[in-house]
């Protein structure tokens, strides 16, 4: 976690700055803007939960799999319920998510 320290020096304008683990200390100093880190990770990560979405789909295969409209119904409230988290999240709210069938 990023900590914040501020200080005016002469001139006035307030100066924050972030103290950064390695990894992020190195975009940041590239010139990296939190909008283009935003982008640089989201992408991939969006990506991989559609991708894993993806493979969810074949468990819904009846010739492979069975499975009660009960469990169904559980995991598409778990996906609903992790998207409403999400939502939440850019909303500045935070909740955790558990799943069990």
């Amino acid at each position: 976690m990023a900590r914040r320290s501020a200080t005016k020096p002469a001139g006035g304008m307030q100066v924050v700055s972030e103290k950064l683990g390695p990894e992020r200390h190195e975009s940041f100093l590239n010139g990296e803007t939190k909008a283009e880190r935003f982008k640089r990770i989201g992408v991939p990560r969006v990506r991989r939960v559609l991708e894993g979405m993806g493979r969810l789909r074949h468990i819904a295969n009846r010739a492979t799999y069975e499975y009660s409209p009960e469990d169904a119904a559980k995991v598409l409230e778990a996906l609903r319920k992790g998207v409403d988290e999400l939502e939440n999240a850019f909303k500045g709210q935070r909740v955790t998510t558990h799943f069990e069938l």
